[in-house]
């Protein structure tokens, strides 16, 4: 077939319209045709230049002596395929066609076998999604037509010693790819459907799926995606992104983005398009210490072990992880740690809520109950409630919140030098876009929402201010309510002064210029007070 798409056999050019309509009758007019151990040379240069020979050719094509009445012709053929194969390929079926003027309603059935093929040298025959620079097949597969068009196919592939060309500079291999698949179109959509698929790749990807199906749209979007997963390393999985074509390079550059780690078992997944993405997915799954980069306004996660259970808009995250490790958040100054994290975490649609949350921490223990409800806004609504019955406030310092602002957060880091606090509470309750939840003058607006803190601080140490004698074996009451914070105590000294009464108040933490305003009585002798 030259560039113009003219078929030629020896030089003759195959006569076009109605003489081609009448060779072509004539030979499906035939009751058989038979070529034994014949030679055929191929070359399409609307493809390539490359040739395909065809030799050792036994070709049977003849009318159904049952089913002529439907136009059945049935046909083998076995032939050696150069350059691709040692072995030979196999083709055998039928067609359903009276005429070739009824080829629009052609239905037909293809057997094919093809053993140890070489995937590269058949590159100016098939169009590979991916870029194949060298590697071994086998295919067994049934092709089913209707129309005239491919309408499903069904079978099973072995690959093996795959180089692909993933960039310009970078090569990836995969070892072995083997699965059973069955692939169903529509002039809308396409189905794929792969059982017992098993990957084996370099860098340690491996993967087996008891069942991998996808579904895409007439523009090749992925509409839907279902598999079953006995274990995934999700350290290796992240190198899955690299084998895919250059039309999934936005889900390659979330992947790399992402670079998740960590071990998954137990996986079942199915997910439809929807509006959003948790709309149409279901999710099932055990994590052990997976882990995720920052990614928009996302935080990064590190050591997570829990159980996913997600349908459509609502699910549970069972928690129990040791290690747990929050990064780049947006609430936390530092990456936040903590030794142990037992909890569930649930949601219905936009409402979210933590039970039994339990935090067990080096320097403290904490149990938080919450209840939030996002927004578009990005603020949302929060009812949260955290208890905590010690903690060494000296370590504290990665857990103050940026909300309480830099002057206040630098006043926290350089004054509370040392003390156990008691029976900690954090209440929050209402719209985060009205936090802390007071009126220009900082009075509390009790119809916008709720923010408290109380605590019972022991054996202090506190550092008032540069130039200022520290006060010491401090006994303190926080009280934090709105934007206003108060201090209460009768027990401590500063410089072997005893405090008999101690009031500090600092009526608004989130202006830029925070005063703290201290009333303090002593009992003090007379050399202590100079001093």
């Amino acid at each position: 077939r030259d560039s113009n798409g003219i078929i030629t056999i020896n030089g003759i050019a195959l006569p076009t319209g109605s003489r081609n309509v009448n060779l072509a009758n004539w030979l499906l007019d035939q009751d058989d045709v038979l070529i034994k151990d014949g030679q055929i040379s191929w070359q399409d240069l609307t493809r390539s230049d490359a040739v395909i020979q065809l030799s050792n050719l036994n070709f049977n094509y003849g009318s159904s002596k049952l089913l002529s009445f439907i136009g059945r012709r049935e046909f083998t053929v076995n032939t050696m395929v150069k350059p691709g194969s040692d072995e030979p390929l196999n083709l055998s079926g039928y067609v359903d066609i009276k005429s070739i003027e009824d080829v629009e309603d052609l239905q037909g059935y293809i057997d094919v076998g093809l053993n140890n093929f070489d995937l590269a040298k058949f590159r100016p025959w098939l169009q590979y999604p991916v870029d194949i620079l060298s590697g071994k097949g086998s295919l067994n597969a049934n092709i089913y037509l209707n129309d005239a068009k491919v309408v499903s196919m069904d079978g099973r592939i072995n690959f093996k010693d795959i180089t692909i060309q993933s960039n310009k500079i970078k090569t990836n291999k995969i070892n072995s790819l083997n699965s059973y698949f069955n692939v169903n179109y529509t002039d809308i959509s396409s189905d794929i459907k792969m059982n017992n698929f098993i990957l084996d790749a370099e860098g340690g990807l491996n993967l087996d799926a008891q069942t991998l199906n996808m579904s895409f749209n007439s523009s090749d979007e992925l509409t839907a995606i279902k598999f079953a997963i006995n274990k995934a390393d999700l350290d290796s999985m992240g190198q899955l992104a690299s084998f895919l074509p250059e039309d999934f390079n936005d889900l390659k550059n979330q992947g790399t983005r992402l670079a998740p780690t960590g071990i998954i078992t137990d996986v079942m997944l199915d997910w439809q398009l929807g509006d959003k993405f948790f709309q149409g997915l279901d999710l099932r799954l055990t994590a052990e210490k997976i882990g995720f980069k920052p990614i928009n306004d996302y935080p990064g996660i590190k050591n997570l072990s829990a159980v996913f259970d997600i349908s459509d808009n609502e699910g549970f995250i069972k928690i129990s992880s040791s290690d747990l490790t929050l990064t780049n958040n947006d609430i936390f100054r530092q990456p936040i740690k903590f030794k142990q994290i037992n909890g569930e975490l649930s949601w219905l649609d936009n409402i979210y809520q933590l039970n039994n949350f339990k935090i067990i921490n080096k320097d403290f223990v904490s149990d938080i109950v919450a209840t939030y409800i996002s927004s578009e806004r990005n603020d949302g609504n929060i009812d949260l409630e955290i208890n905590i019955p010690s903690a060494d406030i000296s370590q504290l310092t990665n857990f103050y919140p940026k909300f309480i602002g830099k002057t206040g957060l630098q006043w926290l880091d350089t004054s509370l030098l040392k003390g156990i606090a008691n029976n900690t509470k954090i209440s929050l309750k209402g719209d985060l876009h009205n936090f802390p939840f007071v009126d220009d003058v900082g009075n509390k607006e009790a119809t916008q929402g709720l923010f408290e803190v109380t605590s019972s601080i022991k054996g202090s140490t506190i550092e008032y201010g540069a130039g200022w004698p520290n006060a010491e074996d401090f006994d303190i009451d926080v009280s934090v309510v709105g934007s206003k914070i108060e201090f209460t105590s009768n027990q401590g000294h500063i410089l072997n002064n005893d405090i008999t009464s101690f009031t500090a108040v600092i009526d608004d933490f989130t202006k830029d210029n925070v005063s703290l305003d201290v009333t303090l009585f002593t009992v003090s002798p007379l050399d202590k007070m100079i001093n």
